[in-house]
């Protein structure tokens, strides 16, 4: 990811035979990502998953900037015949979807695992989690204050860029003093908070797309994860699995090359 490119290649295929995925990439990540699902993929198709911006360049981006910078980097002569997206990636996969279709006259098969909205509750959760993992460096009052200094924010703000700004600053602050007694030196507990900054920038620029909110001609693949995400999709296609093996499980991507195929 050190080049920053608006997009990296998952699966090599026919290079004018596209399927796009939309996520957040994030090293290490606990949940099942798309570049687990591309192998499994039965396709001739090229899958290339989005990437966000060189940590920093975020700042001042809008939703509409996220879709340009990745819809501008794509091939001309390539047709796309799919886009996926991921939690609140099925929500920019939505609008890009729209977008490709005004674009190349046909629209792509859209498929969206969990599509999530972004409210500052979602925004405050990130924040919440990250907590928590600095429990066993922070002491407990630290990790009590923490919380509920993010749950105010969440509860007293409806504004998700105002909440985001607050959180960050918050987790600056308590997150900063944790990483260093965990023994990381200055650079490396800046890259993690940017990553976290990063990460929040993208969420809320999703709340600033209006097409992103109807997903209603994308089918909605969904786990059995409580709260899941929306059900709003032409077609629902559940699978009894948790969310965090969504995209790791050959039943899932059997089911996706079969909408692939039927393009």
């Amino acid at each position: 990811m050190a080049e920053h490119t608006p997009w990296r290649v998952l699966h090599s295929g026919d290079p004018a035979d596209l399927v796009l995925a939309v996520d957040f990439f994030s090293p290490g990540r606990a949940e099942g990502a798309f570049s687990d699902l591309a192998p499994m993929l039965d396709g001739p198709y090229s899958v290339w998953e989005t990437l966000q911006p060189a940590p920093g360049d975020e700042t001042g981006m809008s939703g509409d900037d996220y879709l340009d910078r990745w819809l501008d980097a794509l091939p001309r002569d390539a047709v796309v015949r799919g886009v996926l997206g991921f939690c609140v990636g099925g929500i920019y996969g939505s609008a890009l979807g729209e977008r490709i279709a005004a674009r190349q006259g046909r629209p792509p098969v859209t498929v969206l695992f969990d599509p999530e909205p972004v409210s500052p509750f979602v925004l405050y959760w990130q924040y919440h989690k990250l907590v928590d993992r600095l429990a066993g460096v922070l002491a407990p009052e630290e990790v009590q204050a923490a919380q509920l200094a993010g749950h105010q924010v969440q509860e007293s703000e409806s504004d998700p860029v105002v909440v985001g700004a607050a959180l960050v600053e918050l987790y600056r602050e308590y997150g900063s003093t944790g990483l260093e007694r965990v023994g990381l030196d200055a650079a490396r507990r800046a890259e993690l908070m940017a990553l976290f900054e990063s990460y929040l920038a993208y969420l809320v620029a999703a709340t600033q797309v209006a097409t992103a909110r109807d997903v209603s001609t994308s089918t909605v693949v969904s786990s059995d994860t409580p709260v899941n995400g929306l059900h709003l999709g032409a077609r629902e296609v559940p699978f009894a699995i948790d969310r965090h093996d969504l995209l790791r499980r050959p039943e899932v991507a059997a089911a996706v090359s079969d909408l692939l195929a039927a393009r």
